[in-house]
This record gives C-alpha cells, sequence and structure tokens, in this order.
C-alpha cells in the first residue's frame, strides 16, 4: 500500500503540468461541445487532484451540457460544503440548476438562508433575489421576507432557466413561465415570446402569448404559425377574439337553437366554441358560415355529454351538409383533445 502511494506521488512528480493540461484540454472540449470529452479529461484530472477548483467547476459544467442535471446538482454541492472553488459563483451554477430540475423549494430555502444572514455584493444579490422572486411564485409562495426585494424586479433580464421553461415538454411548465414573464418588457422576454409563437408549441398557449404581446403594447409586425399556416399580425392590432364578429355570430345562432332546449347543453356548447375560436386565434375558421360552425360545435357539445343523436336531423336543423357539419366537428373535436386545458376562460378575458 505504501509503495502504491509513492508511486503515486512519483508520477506526480514526474509530470508536475499534467493536471494543469487535462483541465486546459477539458476547457477547450468544453468550448469545441465535445462534453462527454471533455468531462473524460475533467475526471482524469481530478482522478490525480481531488480539489482541484477549476477541474470540478468543468465537470459540473460537463454534467449540465450533457443533460446530466441531478449528477450536476450534486457535484456543486459538494463544492459548495467543501467551500471550493467561488463561493458565489458555485451557488450561482446550483441554484439554476436546482431551477431546472423543478427543486424550487430547494432554491427557496438556499436563497432566503444566503439573503438573510450575508452581505452580498449587489451584483449577486440582485441575482439571487431573481431567482427567489421566480421560485417562490413557481410554487406559489406568497410569504412576506424580512428584507427588502429590489424595485423594478419585473424590469430585470429574467433567469435564463425560466427562458428555457419555454421549451420544456411540459406546457404547465411553459404555462406558469409565460405567466411569471407576463409583465417584463425586457427584449429577451420579448424576442423569446416571438419564438415560442413560430415553434412547435400547444395553440391555446400560443394565443395566450400573443395575447399577452398585444397587452405590452408590441406594435411591430411579429409571426405566428398555427395549424400549418404561418401568418403575419401586429399584436396591438389583433382584436381580441372574443370581440371578433364571427364569433359573436355564431354565438347567437347557438344560442337561439338550445337557449329554451337545453340551458345546460348551451353552456358547454358555448364554452367549446369560444375555446376552439382562442385556439386557433388570430385564425378565422374557413367558411365563414354560422350555421356550419354552430351545427358542428353543437355536435361537440352532444357527443361529450353522452348524448344520443341523429345526425341528419341536426344538419338539416341548422340547414348544412352533413359532411361538412361531420369534417368541421371532427376539427373542433381534435383541437380539444390536443390543447392545454388549464388556463381558465376568465383568464382569456371571457
Amino acid at each position: 500500500m505504501c509503495n502504491d502511494q509513492n508511486q503515486k506521488k512519483d508520477n506526480v512528480v514526474l509530470f508536475p503540468g499534467l493536471v494543469l493540461k487535462l483541465v486546459d484540454k477539458g476547457m477547450a472540449s468544453l468550448k469545441a461541445k465535445k462534453f462527454e470529452e471533455a468531462l473524460r479529461f475533467f475526471q482524469e484530472a481530478l482522478e490525480l487532484e481531488p480539489n482541484h477548483s477549476k477541474g470540478r467547476f468543468g465537470e459540473v459544467l460537463s454534467y449540465i451540457e450533457l443533460g446530466m442535471l441531478e449528477e450536476a446538482a450534486e457535484k456543486s454541492k459538494e463544492m459548495l460544503h467543501e467551500d471550493i472553488g467561488n463561493y458565489y459563483e458555485i451557488l450561482q451554477v446550483h441554484i439554476s440548476i436546482l431551477f431546472q430540475l423543478s427543486n424550487y423549494e430547494e432554491v427557496v430555502i438556499m436563497l432566503e438562508a444566503v439573503l438573510s444572514e450575508e452581505q452580498l455584493p449587489s451584483n449577486v444579490a440582485e441575482s439571487f433575489y431573481q431567482w427567489l422572486h421566480f421560485s417562490r411564485q413557481m410554487i406559489g409562495d406568497g410569504i412576506n421576507l424580512e428584507f427588502e426585494q429590489p424595485p423594478h424586479l419585473e424590469e430585470q433580464e429574467p433567469p435564463q432557466e425560466l427562458l428555457h421553461l419555454l421549451e420544456n415538454e411540459d406546457r404547465t411548465k411553459q404555462w406558469k413561465a409565460i405567466q411569471l414573464l407576463s409583465k417584463s418588457k425586457h427584449p429577451i422576454v420579448i424576442t423569446a415570446l416571438k419564438k415560442f409563437l413560430v415553434d412547435d408549441h400547444d395553440l391555446i398557449l400560443k394565443s395566450v402569448v400573443l395575447q399577452l404581446l398585444s397587452d405590452l403594447q408590441i406594435n411591430e409586425p411579429i409571426e405566428i404559425s398555427k395549424q400549418g399556416q404561418t401568418v403575419t399580425v401586429v399584436p396591438t392590432n389583433v382584436k381580441n377574439v372574443y370581440t371578433q364578429e364571427f364569433g359573436q355570430q355564431v354565438e347567437k345562432r347557438i344560442i337561439a337553437e338550445l337557449e329554451h332546449d337545453n340551458p345546460s347543453l348551451l353552456e358547454t356548447v358555448l364554452h367549446l366554441w369560444w375555446h376552439y375560436l382562442f385556439a386557433v386565434y388570430p385564425l378565422i375558421p374557413i367558411p365563414e358560415d354560422e350555421r356550419l360552425w354552430a351545427a358542428a360545435v353543437h355536435i361537440v357539445g352532444l357527443e361529450g355529454q353522452g348524448f344520443d343523436f341523429d345526425e341528419l336531423e341536426i344538419a338539416n336543423r341548422y340547414q348544412v351538409s352533413v359532411f361538412e357539419m361531420l369534417e368541421k366537428s371532427n376539427e373542433i373535436s381534435d383541437i380539444e383533445q390536443n390543447v392545454f386545458q388549464d388556463v381558465q376562460m376568465n383568464n382569456l378575458g371571457r
């Protein structure tokens, strides 16, 4: 055993610059986006010098780039506990990892402790206040802190990880991110929201973002892609979906048909109609035939409530083609089944 230790020491003596060379190679691999290679270099360096701060930090960064966030969080936490490297730099990275892992409670616990007990540099404190602000909102924590938060928090650049939530596969997290960003006119936020509108995302959430840009008084042309179409609109010029004449015409026709016969079905059908219109917004359903769309959404409402019905009878009632009616009812059903449902209508100005 003693001989093995001496041999390791001898190896270090023989290659005094080896650790630094391995770390430099790791950093170069990180820049070249060769993340597995970078991780290997850093780990080889740490076998020779386990507490090398740059090597430990490089290992954390490599895990992050490889999407191995649990491993990155474990390693950055160890660095904090062992006081290796720049404490605040490591803490910022660790907090960002926790945010990506949706460990908001842990973020709040750590930052409340740090912000209440330590005198922090102003630039670091501002960043930590932002993390705490957004994390507390993500968990719905309304507790007032004993320390004062900096003013105009919503005007500051939000954490990148919050912007990354817009691209998360979990639509609930996307919706939460949209809500948290809803008051910000920071250029980075506006750019991220514009990108959201042209990427492959939920129709309802895209409509929420478009309405948000209108509320923020964005008056420049932007693109939005829906149902295989890409259109250019100016958010401030786009009418609120609930004030569009065609939507109101269909609503009147539905009310005329169902108000006295079946009030509970009427409520369901109207909800389906405006939910569908909001999903395709700012597009207008084609053709603009209020009888056809009233019949189609009537069918969807009947199916949803499990009623037996005669398709031909419904078509005759509205004086429309059975084939067209079923085609449009299928379109409404497909969208209704596939769009995000947790956005309440009263949140959409209805």
